[in-house]
């Protein structure tokens, strides 16, 4: 789809999302959708075994109201507003949810759209053309009005432009026709949270647990969805010209072609990362490169004399060596450095189960040092390659180790098996391993659902939750 004229993107990307039909999507990106949905629902039900995790789920419990959407973790009814923003918010608690765009799409699509199935019946079909459509009309944007590198180092906000990806997903799975989705967007962009993810904890620390407000951010867009299924008008060129929403982001540009350009026939789905480690993933090439290391040179952790480490200029804010909770620690490149090194990484809850002044983890970190890499930072800002060298200093010699590419990212993919045993490890201590293994076959097989809270409510034990 090309877009000549600027006026027509807001109403272009509407479309595509109120219309996007099963059917014509490739067999690849219905996988990618089923890879997504899985990986998301995981992220999910796992963060509720934190702390930020557990207050949120107390907090909304104790609001109560209409029982209409499930939480996943627990599988209690709220409003879709709520069950919305719990499930979303709960989805980046672990910071092990999926990459894209420069975001973490599947937070804010995924999440809502799972609590939106279960406020009606829906077919996995569906379900599969709403996330898909959650997921590009977010990548499009977020790509879109990245802002240039100098102004990048200013001012950034994920949930700012993913909750169009909430609006698009739910609004799909509701039934929003294209005018009424123009609405949703101009309801969902007014209610978009600010570009704060500089100001939760990279000035002062220990981070603030509201992180990227991706709850809010997907509430936003189920809200935008609500109003303007009764009717209510939203703003219909949201996103459009001079004064249009990459003003309002924070951003200095914008690229109306991609935004709206190839719609149908390009998918950014399929270029989803996905995380084998629970922190920032501008780690995970650092991690990597530690543990081909380690192993190449068959290093045991008290050889590691000091661990020096080469990569963008983003992790010079992550040089944190006393991490206060699981937040904080998720982005602390030290802390992260030394639980590669002692082998702790292997498990998604590591955090969860070891003392932040565990003494070994400790010592390890403050011997990880940093420096800005040239080129590691041009790669980054142009192609959006997160590399990162890194040398271990040992008794026996230095070693060095570069990796341009972290595992899970599209050149280095994250097979489905051990997509899968992801999310049994993330949800198996909250649902039991067989419920589990119970939900991600029924992932595999979405397409060929028909009612998706029915499936999901067989395999969870769920009473019924529709209003």
């Amino acid at each position: 789809m090309a877009v000549t004229q600027q006026a027509t993107v807001t109403a272009h990307l509407a479309a595509y999302a109120s219309e996007i039909a099963f059917a014509h999507l490739p067999a690849e990106v219905v996988h990618a959708a089923k890879r997504a949905i899985l990986d998301s629902m995981g992220c999910s039900i796992g963060g509720s075994r934190t702390e930020p995790g557990r207050l949120l789920l107390e907090f909304f419990q104790e609001i109560g109201g209409r029982p209409e959407a499930p939480v996943l973790a627990s599988g209690v009814p709220l409003p879709l507003l709520h069950a919305a923003h719990v499930n979303a918010a709960l989805a980046n608690v672990l910071d092990v949810d999926d990459a894209l765009a420069d975001g973490h799409l599947g937070a804010t699509v995924v999440p809502p759209a799972v609590a939106a199935a279960g406020r009606c019946p829906t077919r996995g079909r569906d379900l599969i053309a709403a996330v898909t459509a959650g997921y590009e009309v977010s990548a499009r944007i977020g790509m879109a009005i990245k802002p240039s590198p100098e102004r990048f180092r200013l001012v950034r906000g994920l949930g700012t432009f993913q909750v169009f990806g909430a609006a698009s997903a739910v609004g799909r799975i509701i039934g929003l026709g294209r005018d009424a989705m123009l609405s949703a967007f101009g309801i969902a962009g007014a209610n978009a949270p600010v570009p704060s993810v500089y100001k939760e904890g990279y000035d002062e620390r220990p981070m603030a647990w509201v992180k990227n407000n991706f709850g809010w951010s997907a509430e936003g867009g189920v809200l935008g969805v609500l109003l303007a299924a009764r009717g209510f008008r939203g703003q219909r060129s949201f996103l459009d010209g001079d004064r249009g929403f990459w003003r309002m982001a924070g951003s200095d540009r914008c690229d109306f072609e991609i935004m709206a350009g190839g719609l149908g026939q390009t998918y950014h789905l399929v270029n989803n990362s996905f995380k084998p480690y629970t922190c920032c993933r501008y780690h995970h090439a650092v991690l990597d490169a530690v543990g081909d290391i380690m192993g190449a040179h068959r290093l045991s952790a008290d050889q590691v004399q000091s661990v020096h480490v080469r990569s963008i200029w983003r992790i010079s804010e992550h040089m944190n060596y006393r991490p206060q909770d699981v937040i904080d620690a998720q982005f602390s490149l030290p802390y992260q450095v030394a639980g590669k090194v002692l082998g702790r990484t292997d498990r998604f809850d590591w955090m969860l189960t070891t003392s932040l002044s565990d003494p070994d983890l400790l010592r390890m970190a403050d011997r990880v040092t940093y420096e800005e890499d040239e080129e590691h930072e041009r790669l980054f800002q142009t192609v959006r390659q997160c590399g990162a060298t890194v040398t271990i200093r040992t008794p026996r010699g230095e070693f060095t180790a570069t990796v341009p590419h972290a595992w899970g990212s599209p050149p280095r993919p994250i097979s489905d098996a051990d997509l899968e045993r992801k999310f049994v490890h993330l949800a198996g201590p909250v649902l039991g391993d067989d419920r589990a293994r119970g939900v991600a076959a029924l992932v595999w097989r979405l397409e060929s659902v028909g009612d998706v809270r029915q499936a999901l409510g067989d395999i969870l034990g769920w009473d019924g939750t529709a209003a």
